[in-house]
């Protein structure tokens, strides 16, 4: 984590946030304060976040071009298969308790692959499952490794070159991935356009 904050830090300069990401609320109490960031807590909805943040434009060029990231958490092959048998599986699994899926018929969308071990198990259970993922290093170790259909585009990126996706989408998942934005509401809103009137979101 520290790294991570020291290569934002250098390369990207801090912005103040001064209302509450999920309700908008202007008022706030202290509550800690982590690697050098301020947290406060929200008095309106009691959401915890950061006084001073980084850009989306910051996360995102960090996450497409820093392979520190991606290289210590998940592109390992001697640990990959064990996280795809026993840790994404589960999840796909976990959710088809909640649907009948037609097979090669239903439309997965996953934010946040990293490296495809849950998309590429979608698509062995018969999805039509696509991985959207910044990093450089994620996205060439899955296609590698899983043969997982994984894109290097941001889901406003997929869209606008998609754009039959409009309530057309079965299943969106975020899975370690919404707290990593800047504007996790309005990604869910877009997704609810997206989703089938039935269809399901995932989050981790």
């Amino acid at each position: 984590i520290l790294r991570i904050v020291k290569y934002l830090r250098k390369n990207h300069k801090p912005v103040l946030q001064k209302k509450c990401y999920i309700c908008g609320s202007g008022k706030f109490s202290p509550y800690a304060e982590i690697h050098g960031f301020r947290y406060v807590k929200c008095v309106r909805c009691g959401h915890l976040f950061t006084t001073y943040r980084f850009t989306e434009e910051a996360i995102q060029n960090f996450y497409k071009t820093n392979n520190y990231y991606s290289k210590t958490t998940y592109a390992d092959k001697k640990s990959c298969f064990y996280r795809r048998d026993n840790v994404a599986k589960p999840k796909v699994e976990f959710l088809e308790q909640f649907i009948t899926p037609q097979k090669d018929k239903n439309t997965w969308i996953d934010v946040g692959a990293g490296i495809g071990d849950l998309v590429s198990v979608a698509e062995k259970k018969g999805w039509k499952a696509t991985g959207l993922e910044l990093s450089d290093n994620s996205v060439k170790f899955g296609k590698e490794v899983f043969n997982a259909n994984l894109v290097q585009q941001t889901l406003d990126q997929y869209i606008k070159e998609n754009p039959g996706l409009w309530d057309n989408v079965d299943v969106m998942s975020f899975i370690g991935l919404l707290e990593h934005t800047t504007n996790p509401l309005g990604l869910l809103r877009l997704t609810n356009k997206l989703l089938k009137k039935n269809g399901h979101v995932m989050i981790q």
